[in-house]
């Protein structure tokens, strides 16, 4: 019972989809909190503006990509200001992982011979894309999502409906890229597959 109440407690809070940009508003809460006796006016007027900008973005009026351009013109002379900033910032970037790796592993299998490896991989690609902010960066869950539903993608582009033990070797590096990226993103994934595995097995066993 603990094991599974541990896992389901990992995945809903990395792996699990939210409304769409709560990151934002969770930053802009953050700075709205902000309180420091000695910040000085320019810097509560910084702040601010970031605020303003984080819940643009929750409200959906402008795209990440925009806010992230504005963002940049924000700059404080205050410690506390900034470690505000930060804070708000870590927010936003809460369970964000980099697919840098799993992009190339995918980019390497789209060049494959094999048809069904090759679509399987340019599906994968076009999810991350499609997930991406404007860093490059993809949520988690879309990530574990991919790696999920590995045999059913290669499936869906078999023309048996059947993945054969070869296709299945060659996209093994892509589960295995996944796990590394995200045990390095969001420590405890290994434990959580653990803690699924285990969790997962009929009851008669």
């Amino acid at each position: 019972t603990k094991r599974r109440s541990e896992a389901s407690a990992f995945a809903n809070d990395t792996l699990t989809a939210g409304p769409e940009n709560q990151r934002y508003a969770k930053a802009a809460k953050i700075l709205e909190d902000s309180k420091g006796p000695r910040m000085s006016s320019a810097d509560f007027e910084q702040l601010n503006n970031a605020r303003l900008i984080f819940n643009r973005v929750h409200r959906g009026t402008i795209t990440e990509a925009e806010a992230a351009q504005q963002l940049k013109g924000i700059a404080f002379k205050s410690k506390f200001a900034q470690k505000s900033f930060d804070q708000a910032m870590t927010a936003v970037n809460k369970n964000m992982v980099s697919p840098k790796n799993i992009v190339k592993q995918l980019e390497t299998l789209n060049n494959s011979g094999n048809p069904t490896v090759s679509a399987a991989a340019r599906q994968h690609l076009e999810v991350i894309a499609k997930n991406a902010d404007s860093t490059g960066k993809v949520p988690a869950f879309a990530l574990d999502d991919i790696r999920q539903n590995i045999g059913a993608t290669l499936a869906k582009h078999s023309t048996n409906g059947v993945t054969s033990s070869v296709e299945s070797a060659k996209y093994g590096p892509v589960s295995t890229k996944i796990i590394n990226t995200l045990e390095r993103s969001i420590p405890g994934y290994r434990n959580y597959l653990r803690a699924y595995r285990a969790n997962s097995q009929p009851i008669n066993t």
